[in-house]
């Protein structure tokens, strides 16, 4: 026999073993190569969920959403909460993203003086050597995608919780927030306190009082601040952190870096303490502390 015959006998000998050693592990991985390549012939199935809630005894909105964007806004003369929720799936064929469409619910419900608001969808199944050789995932339909946009729409005397995994977060004109995503932007508008956190996205806040915690991982924050400033802390560890306060400031100012610069801009800071990666000091008559970390970037504070 053919030296080169040997060889491919030996090849193909060799991936009978994995087949035999690996169970299904290489027949998954040719599958799935095929299932990656008929991707791009896949599109998009929308379906727009609409529902009103009463707002009587109720004063807060709780949002739960894995993937997809959240944008709650109050209104001063409204009497009831407007959810307006579009649900999108995508699937290798339109037969089957109309039926990952239908595995897609909204769910509301009163819990106390919050009105919950969520999606319920299975996990998506993309193409991916990865996932599919999960025990859990054999037999599942491959390559489906989920997501939810949720356009909410509240008093604005309401409090406002959201929780996402991938997606961006924007509220505005409330009376307090807490958001969590861990994979896109924070923007808040014209809302007292806030308690905002991502790991990868940047943090915008406009026109807030406080108490405010803003917090990233890769990503810059910036906050501006009005009237009473209260209790604030701004930490990221991969990008900058900028704050805008009233002129006449009262607090007790606490600024750290360790890779880039430190600037204080039309405030007058008494009792400075400095280091090369720290400054603290006095903010007008002193009081609630105000503190900005970062790791790898600058902060600049300075007066509006």
């Amino acid at each position: 026999m053919p030296i080169s015959h040997v060889i491919v006998l030996g090849i193909f000998g060799l991936f009978a073993l994995a087949i035999i050693a690996g169970g299904t592990v290489a027949i998954l991985a040719i599958l799935e190569s095929r299932s990656t390549a008929f991707g791009g012939m896949s599109g998009w199935q929308t379906d727009t969920f609409r529902q009103s809630v009463l707002t009587e005894g109720l004063s807060a909105v709780r949002l739960a959403n894995r993937n997809g964007e959240i944008v709650v806004t109050g209104e001063p003369e409204a009497s009831a909460v407007v959810i307006t929720a579009v649900k999108g799936a995508r699937a290798p064929t339109p037969d089957e993203a109309r039926e990952a469409l239908s595995e897609i619910e909204v769910i509301t419900e009163r819990e106390g003086d919050a009105l919950m608001i969520r999606s319920e969808h299975p996990k998506d199944s993309q193409s991916g050597l990865s996932l599919s050789l999960l025990p859990w995932r054999i037999g599942r339909p491959k390559g489906r995608t989920y997501k939810v946009d949720y356009h909410v729409a509240v008093p604005s005397s309401f409090a406002a919780e959201a929780h996402s995994m991938n997606g961006p977060i924007r509220m505005t004109d409330l009376r307090e927030v807490s958001l969590r995503t861990t994979n896109g932007h924070i923007t808040v508008d014209r809302t007292d306190a806030v308690d905002a956190r991502t790991t990868n996205g940047a943090i915008t806040v406009d026109s807030a009082s406080g108490p405010v915690t803003l917090s990233t991982t890769n990503g810059q924050i910036r906050a501006h601040l009005t009237g009473i400033v209260r209790e604030v802390s701004i930490s990221t560890i991969n990008g900058s952190a900028g704050l805008t306060v009233p002129r006449e400031v009262n607090g007790e100012l606490d600024i750290s870096t360790q890779n880039g610069r430190i600037t204080v801009e039309g405030l007058d800071v008494r009792e400075p303490r400095a280091a090369r990666n720290r400054l603290r000091g006095i903010l007008g008559e002193g009081g609630a502390p105000i503190r900005l970390s970062t790791i790898n970037g600058s902060v600049t504070v300075s007066a509006e």
